[in-house]
């Protein structure tokens, strides 16, 4: 076998068994998604490789995008799944954000639990690769709504004061802060589906990280 061919076998070898396991992560999560569905949201993601896309910075509408050596980096990833946005770090700006995801959840099904239904919303999004239809033409900003709930979790949970003092750290030093959220299978319970929510804060320029917690169930 000829090593172009090779190449080509053995790539197409990685693409099948990664769209295999992407779709029976995204029916695991919603048992009633299409294959159409599922086929979008793969797309998307393969695109978006394809082109070179990484990261959203999140800014004001209207505003030109900027960088910032000590910006907040986000990220929310689910074994190869991720969304990865930068965020300027001005406190007032953040809880601005925070504050528009309260409004937001009014558009979510009612839940006694707020951020359970924020962490579903997030996979269901993350799942769909919905983050990847941010083209300016679709004035879909749906890696912004997404970036808005993944700080109020951070910014309400039990981190915040961590979060908040590695920000004003981290401007006066000129470094940059890390908040991910990393998502994994739990065994599930009956009638629910687990998933564990890992927060890893970094919140030094010199690797230290901060690390939290919390069980996530999906009925």
């Amino acid at each position: 076998m000829g090593e172009a061919k090779w190449k080509r076998e053995h790539t197409q070898a990685n693409a099948d068994a990664g769209f295999k396991d992407y779709s029976a992560r995204y029916r695991k999560f919603i048992s009633k998604v299409s294959d159409m569905e599922i086929g979008e949201g793969w797309m998307r993601g393969e695109l978006a490789k394809a082109i070179g896309i990484d990261m959203l910075v999140l800014h004001p509408r209207g505003e030109p995008v900027r960088r910032s050596n000590c910006e907040l980096k986000l990220e929310l990833r689910y074994y190869h799944l991720h969304v990865f946005t930068a965020v300027l770090p001005d406190i007032g700006r953040i809880d601005a954000i925070v504050r528009d995801w309260v409004e937001m959840m009014k558009l979510l099904p009612p839940s006694k639990d707020r951020r359970n239904s924020t962490r579903d919303f997030l996979m269901e999004w993350l799942l769909e690769n919905r983050h990847y239809t941010d083209e300016p033409h679709t004035q879909n900003h749906s890696g912004a709504i997404m970036a808005t709930a993944m700080l109020w979790l951070h910014m309400t949970g039990p981190l915040e004061r961590f979060i908040r003092a590695a920000l004003n750290k981290a401007k006066d030093a000129g470094h940059s802060t890390a908040l991910v959220f990393e998502v994994t299978d739990m065994p599930g319970l009956i009638g629910h589906k687990a998933y564990n929510w890992r927060t890893i804060l970094n919140a030094s320029d010199d690797g230290t990280e901060i690390h939290g917690s919390t069980i996530n169930l999906t009925s």
